[in-house]
């Protein structure tokens, strides 16, 4: 690729679509668990079970979607996941019991997981091949900012209007999302597909993604333990009012690696990011488990949100380029499925632990498994990849 700019039409309107259908996501992250506890008079498992069903759903379509993109095309999947997430948000205007909101749940992940792959598919492909890290850095940052304002937002609506406000607020997100999505132009992949036909579950999961895509499974299980519980630990410590300050400095250390990070990836190699990155997560986290006050409650919104900036953008690159051209669909869909998993387990195994122990276990916990990612990479990457070159 001669043109090295990052910043072409389809890639702006791309990262925007993104931004607001994850605003959407960490809108009802941050306050569905609150809805089910306040509104539905549900328990603390039911509450983890509305974030398990969306990344379940999200883990059905994930292998598909990765074949859609290879076989049908990138365009015409984007057009019909847009349709499809944006038609099923009018949905939760209705709620009324805890079971439709299941329904609803499980299959707004189905339509999230095939949008979310689309889109950073897309943005893998139309980003320049020697700056694929730091493009990925970037666009990841929209959906860093997406955690900065959807928290934020939601969590002030509840407080101030009413659960109502709230869907009709995530609704337009979704509308937004699909007209910046749809104002996006042609781009298909230049290599095409080989044939599909046989049902091999390697047409569905790309196996040398699998790696990165077991320490993603870790992130993304603490992270579950992190965005989902914030505002129920936050009521339990007497930090309450500053539940929503602790998302906004969470996302703002997220965007603030991905300034850096991305150019660190591409110039120094993944070791200089997933050795200090990793620790400073581990930090993070039990720092959280004892935040007694708002300092260290805010100090670990800083640092969990430095390391998980820095980790996940790194290991979706390692995934892509991991794999030859026309083979990134299934690769990218491979990296969220764990992903997704990672969150779904998270939350319900942590959901189910928190109702026998307390939060500041559960986030030591966490500590402990990010030290596997350790593990993980050493035997999978950079044993097989020494010295570190990408």
């Amino acid at each position: 690729m001669h043109d090295q700019s990052i910043w072409s039409k389809d890639f702006i309107l791309v990262s925007i679509s993104s931004f607001f259908q994850f605003m959407t996501f960490y809108t009802m992250l941050a306050t569905l668990p609150m809805f089910v506890l306040d509104f539905l008079q549900g328990t603390s498992l039911q509450a983890g079970l509305v974030i398990t069903l969306h990344a379940l759903g999200a883990i059905l379509l994930r292998p598909l979607t990765g074949r859609w993109l290879d076989e049908l095309g990138r365009e015409r999947v984007l057009q019909v996941s847009l349709i499809l997430f944006t038609g099923i948000c009018f949905l939760y205007l209705g709620v009324r019991s805890l079971l439709l909101l299941l329904f609803i749940r499980l299959f707004h992940g189905m339509t999230f997981g095939t949008l979310s792959t689309t889109m950073a598919t897309i943005a893998i492909d139309i980003s320049p091949d020697q700056r694929k890290g730091e493009a990925l850095g970037y666009f990841g940052m929209f959906m860093s900012l997406a955690m900065v304002l959807g928290p934020f937002t939601g969590l002030a609506i509840i407080s101030h209007y009413s659960y109502n406000v709230l869907f009709i607020c995530c609704t337009v997100f979704a509308l937004l999302t699909f007209l910046s999505g749809s104002l996006a132009g042609a781009f298909e992949k230049k290599e095409k597909a080989k044939s599909m036909e046989s049902l091999s579950w390697r047409n569905f999961i790309e196996i040398k993604a699998v790696p990165y895509g077991l320490m993603t499974f870790i992130l993304a299980f603490v992270y579950a333990g992190t965005a989902a519980f914030i505002p129920i630990y936050a009521r339990q410590i007497g930090m309450e009012s500053f539940a929503g300050y602790f998302f906004v400095i969470f996302a703002a250390f997220i965007i603030l690696s991905r300034l850096f990070v991305g150019k660190l990836y591409d110039r120094k190699g993944t070791n200089m990011v997933v050795y200090p990155f990793v620790l400073v997560y581990i930090i993070g986290m039990i720092t959280l488990s004892q935040a007694h006050n708002p300092l260290f409650f805010l100090s670990a919104g800083a640092l969990v949100g430095l390391g998980y900036g820095a980790l996940h953008p790194s290991f979706q690159t390692l995934a892509v380029q991991s794999v030859a051209n026309y083979r990134r669909g299934l690769a990218t869909s491979t990296f969220y499925l764990f992903f997704d998993l990672g969150v779904a387990v998270g939350s319900f195994l942590l959901g189910i632990i928190s109702s026998h122990t307390n939060y500041s276990f559960i986030y030591i916990l966490c500590a402990v498994f990010l030290l596997l990612i350790y593990a993980l990479y050493y035997y999978f990457h950079q044993q097989k990849n020494s010295p570190d070159t990408i």
